[in-house]
């Protein structure tokens, strides 16, 4: 192929890049309602938070997790759509990032609207945490919630380097400044130290279940030893209002609207861009492959606070609720 050919070949995908792009910032959301691309009238913005939460959209072997920013400008589109009457937030996530998870839960606190959280297969520890910011929470009976607590990992491979016969030199300006190195053990000091790190972000996730469930702080730490709940537990502790399937939910979330009768969904999507479109799905989306990589095996992130109920294969699937 000649030089000339390439060359333009290389102005014709250099151009599409360009546009979908400027795209994908100009117009992030995408209104989507009841099948038609046309919607009117009054409806409940329905809004899912599935898989791991973080404060970037997280590609794993399960599909695409919640990336925080997007939730928030879903919200705040909701928010400013006249004809939203109401958000229904179905959480179907096994929690994740402190920051993002309490990120999501201030935007819920600034709604105007009505926000119903529907707690699918599983919401537990953050996916927990930013349903509290709802104005009501309904689960299904057999939905696994709770797990008010926090985790952090940091692995350990000073054994296997030592029979690979790898060594690590380190120089550093001070005593804890490659804590969580997962080249060495961790010294007592650092272990105490990080505890005090979880204790003091698990007094804040206490305090905000005690405040927006109305429960007292004292039968809140109790319950808050990092395990999970079936949907019929958690309503006998009061950690959820109600209990019902999604068409339930639908209905109370439009009760809430004062919308009578089976109302119109409204949908907010992220516009994709050109990579979004040639790699979803695909085994060669090289986001999806070091993403599933680095949470298999965290070797290459520094450690952190999370609002996570440690499942590895999460039930359910990634496909849209009807």
């Amino acid at each position: 192929m000649s030089k000339k050919r390439w060359f333009w070949i290389g102005i014709v995908v250099g151009g599409l890049m360009l546009v979908s792009c400027c795209a994908a910032a100009s117009a992030p959301l995408l209104l989507m309602g009841g099948g038609s691309l046309f919607p009117w009238g009054s409806g409940v913005a329905l809004i899912e938070i599935r898989g791991v939460i973080a404060s970037e959209p997280v590609y794993t072997l399960s599909g695409l997790g919640t990336g925080s920013r997007i939730i928030i400008e879903q919200l705040r589109s909701a928010e400013e759509d006249p004809n939203v009457k109401a958000v229904l937030l179905y959480i179907n996530s096994p929690g994740g990032s402190v920051v993002a998870s309490d990120e999501i839960y201030q935007q819920l606190k600034k709604m105007d609207k009505p926000v119903l959280a529907y707690l699918g297969d599983i919401a537990a520890s953050g996916a927990y945490y930013v349903a509290c910011g709802a104005d009501k929470i309904m689960a299904h009976p057999a939905s696994l919630t709770g797990s008010i607590g926090v985790i952090v990992e940091m692995p350990n491979v000073e054994k296997l380097m030592q029979k690979l016969g790898i060594e690590m030199t380190v120089i550093k300006s001070g005593p804890f400044k490659d804590e969580g190195s997962f080249y060495r053990g961790m010294t007592e000091e650092e272990k105490a130290y990080w505890q005090g790190l979880v204790n003091q972000v698990h007094e804040m996730f206490v305090d905000v279940v005690a405040k927006e469930r109305g429960l007292p702080k004292e039968k809140v730490a109790a319950i808050a030893d990092g395990r999970v709940y079936l949907g019929k537990d958690a309503l006998e502790m009061g950690l959820v209002d109600e209990l019902g399937s999604f068409e339930d939910a639908l209905t109370l979330a439009a009760e809430m609207g004062g919308i009578s009768g089976r109302p119109r969904i409204i949908r907010y999507r992220t516009a994709p861009g050109l990579l979004d479109l040639l790699f979803s799905g695909s085994a060669f989306n090289p986001r999806w492959l070091s993403e599933e990589l680095r949470n298999l095996l965290p070797l290459t992130r520094s450690p952190a606070l999370l609002y996570m109920y440690k499942v590895y294969t999460q039930p359910g699937n990634n496909a849209p609720v009807h």
